[in-house]
């Protein structure tokens, strides 16, 4: 089976990883060799199909049954959104390979090694990026994510086979995780303790400090002088104070602590829900037609 429908080119657990270990595991049955080796093999593509069945199950209940919440109304928890990736004010990246804008990409470098490809280099870029729906904005952490995505490109430089993998700007991106919304103004902010730390902080630049309140000229901060450096400051934490209740809420999505599923893709999220149905379907069959035919062999090894 192709592992191109299912690409998963993020660190979270999903079907491309239940894929390689079942590849791992024919490889390694292939080593052994014999009856032995191959029995074990199956044995272990059929458990890791039955994970793999369980997992791809739970990710199209989820997707099915959660419905769609937009950023300034969404619940803090788990959730899913829907919008429009785009790059922070004044952020732009750029994929390290292609040079194509993104606001997300992985990359992987491999090098011909006789009959077979060796990986030499790979990366994942960690920065934040928004997601934009018509209600608001949401700040998307990619850590821990399991990414899909449509924007898969591969070239060949010899010796190497280079394959990268995009979320682009405008890209509609569909996202599952742990959503939490922070207010910027701190409600339990303490104006005297503010003023206080402030205070601290001009007291370590003395020259500026007689520059601003030294007013009669002698060096020193007399009683009067110091009345208006308390008055400075308690202003300044103030108006700083205030300008933080005018800021909006920022509301951020984030791998679940429960270990529920984290989803990043821009594929469309009805797309998403038939492959995940069809991965569901193949790992059944795989589990079905593996753990058979290892029972077959092993009972003729009388292993059971």
């Amino acid at each position: 089976m192709s592992t191109a429908m299912f690409d998963k080119p993020g660190s979270g657990f999903g079907p491309e990883t239940i894929f390689a270990a079942q590849t791992g595991s024919l490889l390694f049955g292939g080593h052994i060799g014999g009856t032995f080796g191959w029995t074990l093999a199956l044995v272990c593509i059929a458990g890791l199909a039955l994970v793999g069945w369980k997992i791809s199950y739970g990710r199209t209940r989820t997707m099915a049954d959660l419905p769609t919440s937009r950023v300034a109304s969404a619940a803090q928890g788990y959730v899913e959104l829907y919008g429009q990736a785009q790059w922070h004010e004044g952020q732009r990246m750029i994929a390290p390979r292609s040079r194509f804008n993104c606001v997300w990409y992985r990359f992987l470098v491999e090098e011909k090694k006789g009959k077979n490809w060796r990986k030499v280099d790979s990366g994942v870029s960690s920065e934040t990026f928004v997601l934009r729906d018509a209600s608001g904005d949401c700040v998307i952490d990619p850590e821990g994510a399991e990414v899909l995505t449509s924007s898969k490109r591969t070239w060949f430089s010899e010796p190497y086979r280079i394959t990268e993998w995009l979320i682009r700007p405008g890209d509609a991106v569909y996202a599952l995780g742990a959503f939490v919304s922070i207010d910027p103004a701190d409600p339990n902010a303490d104006a005297k303790a503010d003023t206080a730390a402030l205070l601290a902080e001009w007291k370590r630049d003395r020259r500026k400090l007689l520059e601003r309140f030294d007013s009669n000229g002698d060096g020193e901060i007399d009683m009067q002088e110091w009345e208006r450096v308390r008055a400075a400051a308690a202003a300044e934490v103030s108006g700083n104070q205030k300008v933080q209740q005018q800021l909006p809420q920022l509301h951020m999505m984030r791998k679940p602590k429960d270990g529920r599923a984290y989803m990043l893709s821009n594929i469309d999220p009805n797309g998403l829900i038939r492959r995940y149905k069809l991965w569901t379907m193949a790992q059944l069959g795989i589990f079905c037609i593996a753990g058979g035919i290892a029972a077959i062999s092993a009972v003729k090894m009388h292993w059971l």
